[in-house]
Formats: C-alpha cells, sequence, structure tokens
C-alpha cells in the first residue's frame, strides 16, 4: 500500500479529497494517518466500505486496534 519514500503522503490526500465514496481493500490498516483521514472523510459523509484480512499476521492486538478505531469512523 505504502510506496518507498512516498510514505502515507498520496493516501492520505486521495482519502482527503473524496467526496462521493472510498472503497478500500487491505490486509491491514494500521496507519494513524491513514486511521484518521479515513475517520475525517467520515465526517465529512463520505461513505466508506473497508474489507480486511480476518487476522493478519496472528496479531490479534493489532486487529483489536484497527477494529476499533474503524468503528468509530460515522
Amino acid at each position: 500500500m505504502l510506496e518507498p519514500g512516498a510514505g502515507v503522503t498520496p493516501w492520505v490526500t486521495l482519502i482527503g479529497q473524496a467526496r462521493t465514496g472510498i472503497d478500500l481493500n487491505a490486509y491491514l490498516i494500521d496507519n494513524p494517518a491513514i486511521l484518521a483521514a479515513l475517520q475525517h472523510a467520515g465526517q465529512r459523509g463520505v461513505p466508506i466500505h473497508v474489507i480486511l484480512a480476518p487476522n493478519p499476521y496472528d496479531d490479534n492486538a493489532a486487529v483489536a486496534q484497527e477494529r476499533q478505531a474503524l468503528a468509530t469512523i460515522p
């Protein structure tokens, strides 16, 4: 999802520019900037649909943190 050198900036920018909807399929979303951008998009009224791996890396703590952050998106 992230290119070396570019970091999260391209993704945060795209999410910030979304107006009609965001459809995202990811293995794991654990970057705070991306989660915050999704939260702001939801607060702007942008419909968001996310498909995630059920248990990436067998890391239950990361999954719980990710799901908790995503659950707060309106």
